[in-house]
């Protein structure tokens, strides 16, 4: 079955400019749209929430409408990649508050990462992220747009961040990773 945008429908997708899927064991496929942030599809019902970036604002949440990965962790966390940082979201149980016909907002735990140039704590390297992955030990791989790769451990709640120019004296170019991959088997 084909789901486009329909002006006239408000259960239909946003958009039709879609950079990720995800898929939960909760019934619900996640859609990272480019500049309308989340819509979130109850695949049974067949209807789409449409979550904008500035509503989760409000609350402190994702802070950027292009949503460029969404990566399951096996508890029902979903981590979203965003130009505007890194999002931990708890999809386990989600609770979908109406703001008008269109929208919807999330009552749901989200943490949210981004980069602070002035602060010299533990932190992402960058804030525009492009893709994550999740390895056998839980920890959190995160590409970024020019702060190379960064590491998470969601137990301890440290972040590690790789670069090249820091080991090869190379420049900051060399630091941006578009994807990432993760080969179970080389473990």
């Amino acid at each position: 079955k084909r789901y486009q945008f329909d002006k006239g429908n408000a259960s239909s997708i946003d958009q039709d400019y879609i950079l990720s899927l995800s898929q939960t064991k909760n019934g619900f496929l996640w859609v990272g749209l480019a500049g309308r942030g989340v819509d979130i599809m109850d695949i049974k019902n067949e209807k789409f929430y449409h979550i904008p970036y500035w509503q989760q604002q409000q609350s402190e949440n994702f802070k950027n409408n292009v949503i460029r990965d969404i990566c399951p962790v096996n508890n029902g966390t979903l981590l979203l990649s965003t130009y505007g940082g890194f999002n931990i979201l708890n999809s386990k149980n989600l609770n979908f508050k109406e703001i008008d016909t269109f929208t919807y907002r999330i009552d749901a735990p989200f943490q949210h990462f981004e980069h602070h140039p002035k602060t010299k704590s533990q932190q992402l390297s960058h804030s525009s992220i492009h893709s994550s992955v999740v390895d056998a030990r839980g920890n959190y791989w995160i590409a970024t747009y020019g702060g190379g790769l960064n590491w998470y451990n969601p137990m301890t709640k440290t972040f590690k961040s790789y670069m090249a120019y820091l080991y090869q004296g190379s420049d900051k170019s060399f630091d941006s990773i578009f994807d990432l991959f993760y080969d179970k088997e080389l473990d």
